[in-house]
C-alpha cells in the first residue's frame, strides 16, 4: 500500500465514473487491514502508522465518493487544477443566474416560503445532476480536464447554494 492516490489506493481506474459498490467493498477491505484496533498490542510507531493510514484511507474514500472532490483530483492529476476560489472561465450569464438565485433564496427565507425554497432546491439539484454528467463526459469520454475544471467550478457554486437551502 505505497500509493496515496485515492484511485490507486482502492485499485480503481482513474475515471470520473466509478462503481460505488466496488468502492465501498474495497474501502472496507483496505480499512480492515490497517484499522488501529488491529494494532492494539503493536509498538507506538506501528500504532501511529495505522492511524495515519486510516486517515489517508478515509480521506481518499471521501474524495472518491464526492463528485466534486473526485473531479478536482482528476483535473489536478491532468495538470488542470480547479482553482475553487476562482470564477475564471465561468460565463457571466451563469454568474448572474447564481446571483439572482441567491437573492431568491434570501427572499424566500425571509418570508418563510418553503414552497419556493423547495422549488429552488429542485432546480439546483437538476442543474447539479446535469453538470455532473457533463463533467463525466469531459473527463472520461473527451479527455478534456480543462473543460471539466470549468464545470466543476460551476458545480461548486451550486453546491454552496444547496448548503444555503438546508
Amino acid at each position: 500500500m505505497a500509493s496515496t492516490n485515492p484511485f490507486d489506493l482502492f485499485g480503481l481506474p482513474h475515471t470520473f465514473a466509478i462503481d460505488e459498490e466496488a468502492l465501498d467493498k474495497k474501502y472496507l477491505d483496505v480499512q480492515k487491514k490497517v484499522h488501529p484496533d488491529n494494532f492494539a498490542s503493536a509498538s507506538p510507531a506501528e500504532k501511529r502508522a495505522a492511524e495515519q493510514w486510516t486517515t489517508i484511507i478515509n480521506d481518499s474514500y471521501a474524495t472518491l465518493k464526492d463528485p466534486i472532490k473526485r473531479a478536482e483530483a482528476l483535473c489536478a492529476a491532468e495538470g488542470h487544477p480547479v482553482e475553487s476560489g476562482s470564477s475564471k472561465g465561468i460565463s457571466e450569464e451563469f454568474l448572474m443566474d447564481q446571483l439572482y438565485r441567491r437573492e431568491a433564496i434570501a427572499d424566500a427565507k425571509g418570508v418563510g416560503d418553503t414552497k419556493e425554497l423547495s422549488g429552488i432546491k429542485e432546480a439546483v439539484l437538476k442543474e447539479s445532476a446535469d453538470l455532473i454528467k457533463l463533467i463525466g463526459k469531459y473527463l472520461d469520454e473527451e479527455k478534456n480536464p480543462a473543460a471539466a475544471a470549468e464545470e466543476v467550478r460551476k458545480l461548486m457554486f451550486l453546491d454552496r447554494q444547496l448548503k444555503e437551502l438546508e
